[in-house]
């Protein structure tokens, strides 16, 4: 008896916990929600506006106010993610990347992640290309935020096994709609930080730099 007592009370306690749940979402449906500009719709909110710290040891060292950029607090953990953004949005807006497409790369980890970063919230698929003596941290980032990573040996860059050649490859069979993101000869990266960082840095010295 004492255990049917017991369970008859969780029961009911149950049952009491389910119904303001209930209310609650009846509650909630009458009401039109209203938008929190304050709450970031995807990741990609986050990319960029990154506070700057000064750095009082190295600022008495030299004499003048050295000042670093946070880019760690992007999502990413880096500041390639406004490089990968940069480049999925021009290619985008160019046509060259379309719905259903791939975003291939050779990457050593942080562009890497970036990408994978930006084309899961935008829903591309990406493909990865690393050397084999990429950190299994970085493996593992890479592939819990849904791309793929294709792992091959080091290799001089005039080599067709290199990183580099291998996406250049990969993104060439996939044909159009997809693309080879080529970050080191994308100018999209450079007008990243034109128009992103620089900008920034420029507005939050009050341009005392």
């Amino acid at each position: 008896q004492r255990y049917m007592r017991s369970d008859f009370g969780a029961a009911t306690a149950t049952a009491a916990g389910l119904a303001c749940v209930a209310l609650l979402l009846l509650r909630s449906q009458r009401r039109r929600p209203r938008r929190d500009d304050s709450v970031a719709s995807n990741a990609l909110d986050l990319i960029g506006n990154t506070p700057l710290l000064e750095l009082p040891s190295l600022s008495a060292a030299t004499g003048c106010r050295v000042l670093a950029k946070a880019e760690f607090l992007n999502p990413g953990g880096s500041a390639k993610d406004r490089v990968a953004a940069a480049i999925v949005a021009e290619a985008e807006a160019a046509g060259a990347l379309r719905e259903g497409g791939t975003v291939v790369e050779a990457t050593a980890g942080s562009t890497g992640i970036s990408l994978a970063l930006v084309c899961a919230a935008k829903g591309y698929r990406c493909h990865l290309v690393a050397a084999d003596d990429v950190s299994p941290q970085k493996r593992e980032l890479i592939t819990a935020l849904g791309a793929t990573l294709e792992l091959v040996r080091p290799a001089a860059i005039a080599d067709a096994a290199h990183p580099v050649n291998v996406a250049r490859a990969r993104a060439a069979a996939l044909g159009d709609g997809s693309i080879f993101a080529d970050q080191f000869e994308n100018l999209a990266n450079t007008r990243a930080h034109e128009a992103g960082t620089a900008a920034e840095i420029w507005a939050q010295t009050r341009g005392t730099v």
